[in-house]
């Protein structure tokens, strides 16, 4: 195994957490995206870029799209965390909307993260009542499984975080 790079970005805290279990169960070193935005990658043989999912965009993956010369021959992987459960058909929409062009092979991994409405900012809060309201509407059978996990999760506090959720990442950055 070689050297491993964890960049991450978390706004509520479940992504850093989930990059503190991998400096755990994997030898890495782990910055936040602000602090390499002049990193020199050449030590590293595996970068991985995590990031919450936040309206349909993983934060974080500017800093690697801006690093891609960096990147050039590197084992890269992307982890994304969410308030919802793995669903493929998300998946599907999240590497479409994200990993274009020369990014769109890399590993995609999903980890559920945590919902705690009064941690959120005020435009983040807006956007999820916005959010709960047009869910509301819709006839049960039209939900998704990801818009009934949210209409059950409005109005309490759950952490999600479990480093079970992220064993397939783990074996794919010791491999």
């Amino acid at each position: 195994m070689g050297k491993v790079l964890v960049v991450y970005q978390s706004k509520y805290g479940a992504t850093k957490k989930y990059a503190e279990i991998l400096r755990e169960e994997v030898p890495c070193d782990v910055v936040r995206t602000e602090d390499c935005r002049k990193m020199d990658f050449s030590g590293y043989d595996t970068v991985l870029f995590a990031g919450g999912v936040y309206a349909g965009s993983i934060a974080g993956l500017k800093d690697m799209k801006k690093h891609r010369r960096d990147l050039t021959g590197k084992k890269l992987a992307v982890l994304c965390v969410g308030a919802s459960p793995s669903d493929p058909k998300a998946m599907k929409k999240l590497r479409e909307q994200n990993l274009k062009r020369e990014f769109s092979e890399i590993p995609l991994f999903y980890a559920r993260g945590a919902w705690d409405e009064s941690k959120m900012d005020f435009k983040d809060q807006l956007m999820c009542k916005l959010l709960e309201k047009s869910i509301s509407r819709l006839d049960e059978s039209a939900c998704e499984p990801w818009m009934k996990e949210l209409l059950t999760a409005v109005g309490q506090k759950h952490d999600w975080v479990d480093r079970k959720q992220i064993r397939p990442l783990i074996k794919f950055l010791r491999g």
